[in-house]
């Protein structure tokens, strides 16, 4: 699958532009703050239904606009191209629709395009708390299985329901309710961990692959999946937290306290891992998802890297791009603001890439 033209309106800094692109390699260059990230961003909004970076959609209208507009033709092999367009204006509601059919629910288009993104903000996954970690996990099963991105849409409605109960006195009186509600939290945490589980075993031995030919197989890295689930059920912690619970105000145990445990030759890569180890990690990790992806859907992610190249040295980066560009992946898209860098390695990979230079807001197709 991949990207066969965008049309963009009103998003960002992003004021109106029509692109067509490579169904290899597509490279984005200029300084930064000039709106490389934002094509990105666009891309990934197209697939996820969300950006990367802003809260709000309110957030992503350029100022001074009322509404944005992202059109953006797929192409799965050689069948026709399918049209998704979101928009959004102010006031009033984010609209996706497929080959002109309107979503009724966001979640129903996840998956649709699978989409991989390495950035900057990928260093939240070892230096933030462990829901940056969860989300990683979350985002990748939901891509290829729509049954736990159900699951999970339940488990936090009953979590959300069952802490509501535990700040009243009035509604724990409701002993019945509070039963049922525990019922179904088990019934789903237990489809939850199962699946995270599996995928972070499936997910280990990617890692490490992946990480070798990055870095040359200098480190050994090594992921845990850390739950509360490994060794007791959900329903056994419910009854063992029962009087904490009630004190708390909210529910203490359950799978929204799980993590993954990533080490770098046996110690915690957050406090021992450099930062050139750290990004080699971060994109591993994501390469990795990539492959359980393309396992699972048989579909080629897209694959976007936006600005993924500071702090790792030549020879990682020279690799790294060389990877990518095998006959493995297939469409990438690329954000540099080292245009010699970035043409210089290209030029001895591929010769099937698009050049694109950004300068505010404004992006021009440089004549390669």
């Amino acid at each position: 699958m991949w990207v066969e033209e965008i049309k963009i309106i009103g998003y960002k800094n992003l004021r109106g532009l029509s692109l067509g692109f490579s169904n290899k390699i597509n490279c984005f260059v200029g300084e930064n703050g000039s709106g490389k990230t934002n094509v990105i961003d666009a891309i990934y909004y197209s697939s996820m239904c969300k950006s990367l970076v802003s809260t709000t959609d309110n957030q992503n209208i350029n100022f001074g606009e009322i509404f944005f507009l992202i059109d953006v033709l797929f192409r799965r092999d050689d069948s026709s191209p399918d049209a998704i367009v979101c928009s959004y204006k102010k006031g009033g509601e984010k609209v996706v629709t497929s080959g002109g059919k309107r979503y009724e629910r966001m979640s129903d288009h996840i998956g649709v395009v699978p989409i991989i993104l390495i950035s900057p903000y990928d260093s939240a996954l070892i230096n933030d708390a462990a829901e940056e970690r969860r989300k990683f996990i979350n985002v990748l099963i939901a891509q290829v299985e729509r049954s736990y991105l159900q699951s999970l849409i339940r488990y936090n409605t009953l979590i959300g329901e069952r802490n509501k109960m535990l700040k009243s006195p009035e509604m724990l009186a409701q002993t019945e309710l509070m039963e049922v509600i525990d019922m179904q939290l088990c019934d789903e945490a237990t489809k939850i961990h199962n699946r995270r589980k599996e995928f972070i075993e499936m997910l280990t031995p990617l890692v490490s692959d992946n990480y070798d030919k990055i870095s040359g197989g200098k480190e050994s890295i090594t992921i845990h999946y850390k739950s509360e689930l490994n060794d007791n059920t959900l329903s056994e912690l419910l009854i063992k937290n029962h009087d904490r619970d009630r004190a708390l105000g909210y529910t203490y145990s359950g799978i929204q306290r799980d993590d993954m445990v990533v080490k770098i030759n046996d110690n915690p890569i957050k406090r021992f891992g450099s930062w050139g180890q750290q990004k080699s990690l971060l994109i591993a990790l994501k390469l990795s998802e990539f492959d359980m992806i393309q396992e699972r859907k048989g579909v080629k992610p897209i694959l976007l890297l936006d600005d993924i190249f500071d702090k790792l040295d030549m020879n990682r980066v020279e690799a790294l791009i060389g990877l990518v560009n095998s006959p493995k992946y297939g469409q990438i898209f690329i954000t540099d603001s080292n245009k010699t860098r970035l043409t210089t390695i290209l030029d001895k990979v591929s010769s099937n890439y698009k050049l694109f230079n950004v300068d505010g807001g404004e992006v021009d197709e440089i004549t390669i």
